[in-house]
């Protein structure tokens, strides 16, 4: 369970950074404050099956540690 949650809370950090980001990139480059909160939307967007897929992989890690199942 350590690991999972060294990795989850690195993973949760760099969508966090990168979101954070592009947030000020959009902000900077159009001033604004809608326009900057639509591309942080479109990057959330993307990233979503990725965020889906590590919350399925931690998910099942998590149940089989419960469970035993190696």
């Amino acid at each position: 369970m350590k690991q999972t949650s060294i990795f989850l809370v690195v993973f949760l950090g760099l969508v966090y950074f990168m979101l954070v980001t592009v947030f000020c990139y959009q902000l900077g480059k159009t001033n604004s404050f809608g326009d900057a909160l639509a591309g942080v939307w479109n990057s959330t967007k993307a990233l979503l099956p990725v965020i889906i897929i590590t919350g399925v992989a931690v998910f099942g890690d998590c149940r089989a540690k419960r469970k035993n199942i190696h």
